[in-house]
């Protein structure tokens, strides 16, 4: 049952393969679109749209246009205004407003995050949702409006959480260093942020925020600062730390973007049209590393936003042509830009681009998916189980759990032999983790265990029968015995047979007997010094003639049938042996090696007797007789003797082997003080008994306690002794005679007390 079982997960998940950022529009009813692999220009843009900055577009995973936005207005993908898409607040000259974002695990809920100049030295960030499932498809916008927070920069920028689902919305507060990082879930916008303050105050607003493909630092492109600023971005918590700025005064800094690798950031400078690479593998002397790309005196270079194709575009205010970065990962003039790369066949750009989750272009790495298959998936008990991954995204981590396996986990990447000794189904967990995200898949019943079948082999004189099951096969000595299949095999010889089995699932067990024609059987095989047992002939093929041989017995041997009163005297283990002889003049022999094990007996005990108490020598196990009659319960070291008798104890070993000895023991009399001065009453009582004794006994070392006729305890001293006075309450006991007893080392007292009613 060595087959490979595959699992295919088909799931939707924002990678580079998407085609969510395929088609933009931007400027002056400019727009591009990706679909066939290369950027073509749209010229069927709304009339009524112009996006002077910030711009939003989307599309669905197939690369259909969904809706797009200047911040103020939202247009489908008819290019007509979404119904209560109007009079979004958003400031037109505002560098980052319209970002869009899809809510994570929901292909009809996007987010548009835009921000509004309540006057010159106060933005506001704002968000709507869309409802892509209204109006036939064409979207209704549902929310519009909702203030996030007060005090912002015209920054906001968004990448995929590390969880491989969520995504992170970041912008940066103004005249601060604080940086706020909402999370949107599947469950809706987290509008309470992670709050970082790394160092460094932004004292103007204008200027783009980018996140890394790889979800890892930010760069920010600050206009009024004249600088770039990096940051370390961790997008499993938000929090974002180590700002180093560019000690280079870079001339209204205003666009900036990353490789697809991650390794080169660009920016470009309105003022001078000067673009600029940054190696910023090149860790701490990343700002020694700026490569002036291009240089020209009559364009200005706005926007810079990588692309579906994996290029990066360059908005060339107020002309029909975009830029391309043609090579982004590749360093210095190698990364190819081209000045006049899209000819927008007539429409303008302006300062902006489209903002998108930068996530969703990342060709080196992908959200990682789960996924495996295994070498088999039905199997039998004991049976063990090879694994492997299958996942995608390239993981560097792998978490699987097997319950009922042994072991029950493991982090390889392929984890082999998988034991399952219980029959059941059993489910298989995948986690599989790459540097952006995490993907778990869970298999139920995945693993059905079959039960094993039961071999058991059984004999009828000459003949071999298994238990029933789907196929058998006989082995003689470990041979195969050819033709053999059936659920019985007729022994020729002695040996040692064993049948393989299998049930319809094709579980398999084996069974072993040895047979032979010669077979005996005795009374018991354990037993103790001076027994004697009896042996009994149970061979087929009818013998004629027996010979029996009996290691360390009395007698020795014997030729009878059936011997008996084989008796052992000393221990240790012994072998028997029967010799059989058959009228055709053949002979068979069976030795059974130390078939018989004979225990030592312990030695004869002890009795002493102390008052009315008997006590024998220690060992296991003891049962006290009176007059030859076991006394019920009397199976302790020692006993309290109420009448007088012969006393047998016999002991017992930890083997079960016993020896006994005898006391005739006389109970001291019944009003005899040995105690000294003691007084009873009343006497006869109904329940409660008083006990007064005199100062020469004391009130500590002694014990009270009252036996029934047959020497049970059915009382012990437990209440509290005032001076020289105990009651002791027996309503608990039915009417009769008992006796009290006290005793300690030195003193001894008995007293028949009667109960009645």
């Amino acid at each position: 049952m060595k087959n490979i079982f595959f699992i295919l997960i088909l799931l939707n998940f924002e990678s580079f393969a998407q085609k969510e950022g395929n088609i933009w529009y931007f400027g002056a009813q400019a727009g591009i679109d990706f679909n066939s692999g290369s950027p073509i220009a749209l010229t069927n843009c709304s009339p009524s749209f112009t996006a002077f900055e910030g711009v939003g577009t989307l599309s669905d995973t197939a690369g259909n246009l969904l809706f797009y936005t200047d911040g103020n207005n939202v247009f489908n993908a008819n290019h007509v205004l979404m119904p209560n898409g109007d009079g979004l607040l958003s400031d037109v000259s505002s560098t980052q407003t319209g970002l869009s974002v899809k809510q994570p695990g929901n292909d009809s809920i996007y987010y548009i995050f835009h921000i509004d100049l309540i006057d010159y030295f106060d933005l506001s960030l704002y968000y709507s949702v869309v409802d892509m499932s209204l109006n036939g498809g064409l979207g209704n916008v549902i929310q519009k409006n909702v203030l996030l927070r007060n005090n912002v920069t015209e920054k906001a920028t968004a990448v995929g959480h590390a969880n491989g689902n969520d995504v992170w919305i970041i912008t940066h507060d103004s005249n601060s260093d604080a940086f706020q990082s909402y999370l949107l879930t599947a469950a809706g916008l987290d509008t309470i942020a992670v709050i970082s303050n790394p160092g460094l105050i932004h004292t103007q607003d204008i200027g783009y925020l980018k996140a890394s493909p790889q979800g890892d630092k930010l760069a920010s492109a600050d206009f009024q600062m004249n600088s770039y600023a990096l940051y370390d971005f961790d997008n499993a918590t938000g929090m974002v730390s180590n700002a180093n700025q560019s000690p280079t005064v870079y001339v209204l800094a205003y666009g900036c973007e990353w490789s697809p690798d991650g390794t080169k950031l660009y920016g470009g400078q309105e003022n001078s049209q000067n673009l600029w690479q940054f190696d910023v593998s090149a860790g701490a002397n990343v700002w020694n590393t700026a490569t002036l790309i291009y240089e020209t005196s009559s364009i200005e270079l706005e926007a810079l936003q990588l692309g579906p194709d994996g290029k990066i575009y360059c908005s060339r205010y107020q002309t029909a042509w975009l830029g391309i970065i043609n090579d982004p990962d590749s360093a210095g003039l190698a990364c190819n830009y081209v000045d006049d790369g899209v000819d927008l066949l007539g429409r303008v750009c302006y300062l902006g681009l489209p903002n998108y989750n930068v996530s969703l272009f990342n060709p080196e790495v992908q959200l990682v998916l789960s996924n495996l298959s295994s070498s088999d998936s039905s199997v039998c008990e004991t049976s063990c189980i090879d694994f492997f991954d299958l996942s995608s995204g390239s993981p560097d981590s792998w978490m699987w759990s097997f319950p009922g396996g042994i072991p029950s986990s493991s982090t390889l990447q392929n984890p082999t032999s998988i034991c399952y000794n219980t029959s059941g189904t059993y489910d298989v967990t995948l986690i599989v983790t790459n540097s952006i995200g995490i993907d778990t898949l869970m298999l139920s019943n995945f693993i059905t265990v079959n039960v094993a079948p039961t071999a058991l082999i059984t004999q009828s004189n000459d003949t071999l029968f298994s238990s029933l099951a789907n196929s058998y096969q006989w082995y003689l000595n470990g041979q195969l015995l050819p033709g053999a299949i059936s659920q019985l095999y007729v022994a020729m010889e002695s040996g040692l047979y064993s049948v393989d089995i299998a049930d319809t699932n094709g579980c398999t067990s084996s069974a072993y007997f040895f047979f032979s024609y010669v077979a005996f059987s005795s009374t018991d095989s354990t037993l103790c010094e001076k027994f004697c047992i009896d042996y009994f002939d149970q061979s087929v093929n009818n013998p004629v003639s027996w010979q029996w041989i009996f290691d360390g017995a009395i007698p020795a041997s014997s030729t009878a049938q059936n011997p008996t009163g084989i008796c052992y005297d000393d221990s240790g283990t012994f072998d028997v042996t029967l010799i059989t002889m058959y009228g055709s003049g053949n002979a068979d022999t069976l030795v059974l090696i130390d078939y018989i094990s004979v225990y030592t007996n312990p030695f004869s005990p002890v009795i002493t007797q102390t008052g009315n108490t008997l006590t024998a020598t220690s060992a296991n196990s003891y049962q006290w007789l009176l007059n030859g009659v076991e006394i019920p319960g009397a199976t302790n070291q020692s006993f309290e003797i109420t009448q007088s008798g012969l006393y047998t104890i016999v002991i017992y070993n930890e083997n079960g082997c016993s020896a006994q000895a005898d006391i005739n023991a006389t109970v001291v009399g019944i009003e005899e003080i040995i105690f000294g001065n003691v007084q009873v009453y009343p006497n006869p009582t109904s329940g409660i008994i008083t006990c007064v004794w005199g100062n020469d006994i004391g009130d500590t070392g002694f014990s009270i306690s009252v036996l029934n006729t047959v020497g049970h305890e059915i009382y012990s001293s437990s209440e509290e002794i005032f001076g020289n006075l105990m009651k002791i309450n027996l309503n608990d006991q039915p009417s009769g005679v008992y006796f009290l007893q006290l005793k300690n080392d030195l003193h001894y007292f008995l007293k028949k007390i009667i109960i009645s009613r």
